[in-house]
This record gives C-alpha cells, structure tokens and sequence, in this order.
C-alpha cells in the first residue's frame, strides 16, 4: 500500500477495512500458498451475491460478475468503456411515491452497499381553459384543484 492510501484510509478510518486485511495478509502468503486463495492473481473477475431490501419493486440478478480493477485510482472522471459494468435492473411500481431500496453486493473479497432511489410520479391529466371577454375587461374564475392522492401537493 502506498503512503498516499495508506494516508487516505487513515482520515476515512478504513485501514483495518477487510479489503486491507485481506491485501495485507495476500502479500504475505507464499506462492505456494496464493494458489489456493481466490483472488485477482488466479482469476479476473470477483462473482457477487445480491440481496435487496425491496425484491418486490427492484428486480436484479442474484449474482453479479465483476471485474478486478487493474488500477485502484479509478475516478470518476477517467472511466473508460471496459471499467463500466452494466448490471440490469427492474424497477415496478403500481403507485407513486418514493422507492428506497438498498442494494447489497457480497462476495469473498468484499461487501458493497448502495442505496438505489427510484421517484415516480402519477400520471398527469391535462386540461385547457379557455376565456372569452370583452377587450379591457377582468375575468375571475374560481378553479377547483382536487387531490385525489394520499400526498400533499
């Protein structure tokens, strides 16, 4: 680990992380010994479980293939077609409102959380009013507004 991320994990508190306990304790395996733990020397890719706090509303996979990074600088700013990972996902709803869900991924390597938000708005009426008056005269018409949801608008 360089002193830069070794720095880095030190101010976020995750240099006892399991990822660093598991690179550390990698590099002090012998060859001999590395051969019989999975990892990015024997394959490329790490397989992930997925679980999900709402299966009713966001449908995944219940695993996931991912590749082992080459380079752990990866930033958002230089991602390259090859370090993106499309994972497909279904979202269904029957009503409006706002979906938490929490998506975790596990594997032997690591666990990963993420919280997934899906917002989803009722189907809008449209209506078109129309006034006829007299030039320089004001017209007042009361308009009712009915809110036939649950939620305040």
């Amino acid at each position: 680990m360089s002193p830069v991320e070794k720095k880095r994990r030190s101010l976020t508190h995750t240099l006892d992380s399991s990822t660093v306990r598991a690179g550390v304790a990698a590099a002090a395996l012998t060859t001999s010994q590395s051969l019989l733990v999975p990892g990015p020397v024997q394959s490329q890719v790490v397989e992930y479980s997925v679980d999900v706090s709402l299966p009713e509303h966001f449908l995944l996979p219940h695993t996931i293939t991912l590749p082992v990074a080459r380079d752990a600088r990866v930033t958002q700013d230089n991602l390259t077609d090859s370090e993106v990972v499309m994972v497909p996902l279904r979202f269904h709803a029957h009503v409006a409102g706002r979906f938490q869900c929490q998506l975790v991924l596990q594997s032997w390597r690591d666990i990963r959380v993420y919280l997934l938000e899906a917002v989803v708005t009722a189907e809008g009426d449209h209506a078109q009013l129309e006034f006829t008056t007299p030039a320089h005269l004001s017209v007042t018409q009361d308009i009712p507004l009915i809110n036939e949801s649950r939620q305040d608008w």
